[in-house]
């Protein structure tokens, strides 16, 4: 999608949080599970090449959603909504003191950069 490419396949089977941005017909071209309507699927999209540069190009537009900063936003707003419903308080990390702060990275992690941290595992 990033390449504005035109993706074939079948519908997602799995709900995630991004499922919803994927749409058939607008930024994918789906096929049968079984696919077994991969090449008369392939074969009308080489007919209508204008067809296809669009839902390429929709295909890219969707990835602006799932760039780094917006899966970030929307996992702050998942724990936001998280906490809504729970009986316990967040608290901000004890630092130290001046002389002996405690150093971010080294001895605490934001919450961001932990889930940037764990991407590359």
């Amino acid at each position: 999608m990033l390449c504005t490419s035109v993706i074939i396949g079948p519908q997602p089977f799995w709900i995630e949080f991004w499922t919803h941005l994927v749409v058939p017909g607008f930024n994918y071209v789906a096929v049968s599970k079984n696919w077994t309507n991969l090449i008369s699927t392939h074969a009308e999209l080489e007919k209508k090449p204008s067809k296809a540069y669009r839902i390429a190009q929709n295909a890219q537009r969707t990835m602006e959603y799932l760039d780094p900063r917006g899966v970030t936003c929307y996992t702050r707003e998942l724990i936001r909504r998280y906490a809504d419903v729970c009986d316990w308080v967040v608290e901000a990390p004890h630092l130290g003191d001046e002389r002996n702060r405690r150093v971010p990275g080294r001895d605490w992690m934001g919450i961001e950069d932990y889930f940037l941290a764990t991407r590359r595992l």
